[in-house]
């Protein structure tokens, strides 16, 4: 199965589906995630992958611009 991808490769196309293994943020482990395969080679800063939704869904964010903190607290 694969995914289409827009909006964040220079080109859209389509990744794979893969189950991801427990993904860990700081303190939080939020597991039985679905996600997809990329290279991000292109990327200006180097990074490991980004979260999407159905791993931040797990908590309730807030953004403190003033602060450039994100905060994550489980639901």
């Amino acid at each position: 199965m694969v995914m289409p991808l827009v909006g964040v490769l220079a080109a859209p196309g389509d990744a794979p589906l893969v189950r991801l293994p427990a993904v860990r943020v700081g303190d939080y482990v939020v597991e039985h995630l679905t996600g997809s395969i990329s290279s991000l080679a292109h990327w200006p800063i180097a990074i490991d992958g980004i979260l999407g939704a159905n791993f931040i869904e797990a908590f309730r964010v807030t953004v403190d611009h003033r602060a450039r903190q994100l905060r994550l607290d489980p639901r």
